[in-house]
């Protein structure tokens, strides 16, 4: 296959997506955080990526975690300065779920962020667009 078929295909996958999971990929805004955000299966660039989190399976079952509100989640969270997607993914999984990754990883997609904010949320973090995988 070439690059160019590749990307035709990824791009008729992303559309079916998008037709299947209407909310998913419709614009948001994150009234938390003061973000405008999009879903997309296309991944953005590593230097973009602020968030990671994973849907991870234990016994054909979904991990969750619970916090002391008693709200469940996903387990995932901010990556540190320097650090690698990988190595926040597993340092995520290991502090939420106290689980560890046992295979490689498939990306479902990210949310490209842009917010209204003046400064980044840390100070190493791209500004003011951002994604989480």
């Amino acid at each position: 296959m070439t690059d160019t078929t590749d990307r035709a295909d990824a791009s008729a996958r992303s559309a079916e997506l998008a037709s299947l999971f209407p909310a998913l990929h419709a614009p948001q805004y994150w009234g938390w955080g003061r973000f405008d955000a999009q879903f997309s299966t296309e991944l953005p660039p590593d230097a973009l990526v602020t968030n990671i989190h994973l849907v991870g399976f234990v016994d054909g079952r979904v991990v969750l975690c619970r916090d002391d509100r008693d709200h469940w989640f996903l387990p995932g969270g901010t990556r540190e300065q320097d650090e690698s997607i990988p190595s926040c993914l597993a340092r995520e999984l290991r502090e939420e779920a106290g689980a560890r990754l046992l295979g490689e990883p498939y990306w479902l997609g990210a949310h490209r962020c842009r917010t209204e904010d003046p400064v980044p949320y840390r100070p190493w973090q791209p500004h003011p667009e951002k994604a989480w995988l």
